[in-house]
């Protein structure tokens, strides 16, 4: 493995239009998304967001609507990681899942994509019945850019909602 090797390459610095080689690796983690087994798609969703392949988006996105709400927590989180605007719209709608985990996920799969077009969504789930679903709602709106955090009476901290296009 030289310098500049796509495996010794982190998310950030690889050029997210162009996938590393194709492997076994991956089609194995895709083959493991259609699993009977909970845990193995489970491992399969979130390593398939690690190894940054973008042809990974859609079968995360379909992996959105699992019957186990830890598959849909794990490939919200990928389809974040993942950074593709495709998920945007999928991961706006995961923050109505029925589970708080998958919630959380997908408010800090928000924040990691960086899409502007989130923070109205996000400021929604700063309501969010669960706390730390509220909390990822507050750090992905930070990740973001686009909030202030101030003083509020008589909580120790909240984030003011702010509008889309400022």
């Amino acid at each position: 493995m030289g310098h500049g090797d796509w495996r010794t390459t982190s998310l950030k610095e690889r050029d997210s239009s162009t996938p590393p080689p194709r492997s076994g690796r991956f089609e194995r983690y895709l083959r493991a998304l259609q699993s009977k087994v909970a845990g193995r798609r489970r491992q399969a969703a979130s390593t398939l967001g690690k190894l940054g392949d973008s042809r990974a988006v859609e079968p995360l996105i379909r992996a959105l609507q699992d019957q186990s709400f830890g598959v849909r927590g794990c490939a919200a989180l990928s389809l974040g990681l993942l950074k593709d605007s495709r998920a945007l719209e999928p991961l706006i709608d995961a923050l109505q899942d029925e589970h708080n985990l998958v919630r959380d996920q997908a408010a800090l799969a928000l924040g990691i994509l960086g899409d502007p077009r989130a923070i109205t969504p996000l400021n929604r789930a700063l309501q969010d019945r669960d706390y730390n679903v509220r909390k990822r709602a507050e750090l992905a709106l930070l990740f973001l850019g686009n909030t202030r955090v101030e003083e509020a009476e008589p909580q120790p901290k909240r984030v003011r909602k702010i509008e889309e296009n400022q």
